[in-house]
């Protein structure tokens, strides 16, 4: 099987993202506002997104985005591969080409956050050489797990 990942960029393909990620809520608090958010901010070119696609079909998707308060750290914000094609270095290739992102356009360092209890995500992150930095409550009562890897090839 061949899979194609690619940057998105123009609005029918972020529609297209919209739809799969809709597909696959998270259990986030405020989840529904901030897909709305996440969309809108996607079409406004702050977030960006690439997308793992088998054909035309979208498979997975990374959105990330410059973080708020740190210029030169890119968050990534949602990452997700369908369950069908998990366990076949998808979700590898997405961080691969964020990470090549990230270094093309100078950031430091990348960062996420996962329920501190998804250890499967954890894992996958730390074997991509992501460090978990801190806990915190992020969005509710649920402790996050603060990751981040460093682009410095110093």
């Amino acid at each position: 099987m061949f899979y194609r990942v690619e940057l998105i960029k123009n609005p029918d393909e972020i529609k297209r993202l919209y739809e799969f990620i809709r597909r696959f809520p998270l259990d986030y608090p405020g989840y529904e506002s901030w897909l709305e958010k996440c969309f809108r901010e996607l079409n406004e070119g702050y977030k960006k997104a690439f997308v793992c696609m088998v054909d035309s079909t979208i498979i997975g998707e990374i959105i990330f985005q410059p973080h708020k308060e740190i210029s030169d750290v890119l968050e990534i914000k949602n990452i997700r591969v369908e369950p069908e094609h998990q366990r076949r270095k998808v979700f590898s290739r997405l961080l691969d080409k964020t990470e090549e992102y990230a270094t093309e356009n100078r950031f430091r360092k990348m960062m996420c956050d996962t329920h501190s209890n998804n250890d499967e995500m954890i894992n996958v992150l730390r074997k991509s050489g992501f460090v978990a930095e801190r806990e915190a409550l992020l969005y509710d009562n649920n402790l996050e797990t603060i990751l981040t890897k460093s682009l410095n090839k110093e």
